[in-house]
């Protein structure tokens, strides 16, 4: 078993897992997590709540837009996905824009975020990456 001072004696090995881990992790938030949406569907009842009342919700956060991995045809089809589910009200909980360098700008986001639909509105907060 490798503990951590034999690691730490091995400067190069230990530089090498850092950039193993390092890539890995870029790899899989650019190249897996980006097509990773999902519909998740709740069936809430909150005490006091009118029976046969429904209000359905669509939640959409962490575009983290940027070319290599959630551009514009992506958000648009996000923006088209749910248009289709017919949501009552939609929220967008931040995290537009990427820290890496060449992002799509806020404006472009913004514009393509512009054609949600929902009867009773669309609003948004911004992030901690915003």
């Amino acid at each position: 078993m490798v503990t951590r001072r034999a690691l730490m004696s091995r400067p190069a090995l230990t530089g090498a897992l850092v950039t193993a881990g390092s890539l890995m992790s870029a790899g899989y938030a650019t190249a897996f997590e980006p097509h990773r949406v999902q519909d998740t569907n709740y069936r809430l009842s909150p005490q006091g709540w009118p029976p046969g009342l429904r209000l359905r919700i669509a939640v959409l956060t962490d575009f983290h837009a940027h070319p290599r991995c959630m551009g514009e045809a992506e958000i648009a089809a996000v923006v088209a996905r749910t248009n289709a589910l017919a949501p009552d009200l939609t929220v967008l909980l931040g995290d537009y824009g990427s820290q890496s360098t060449g992002p799509l700008p806020f404006e472009t986001v913004a514009n393509i975020l512009r054609d949600l639909t929902a009867p009773k509105g669309v609003y948004a907060i911004q992030g901690n990456h915003d």
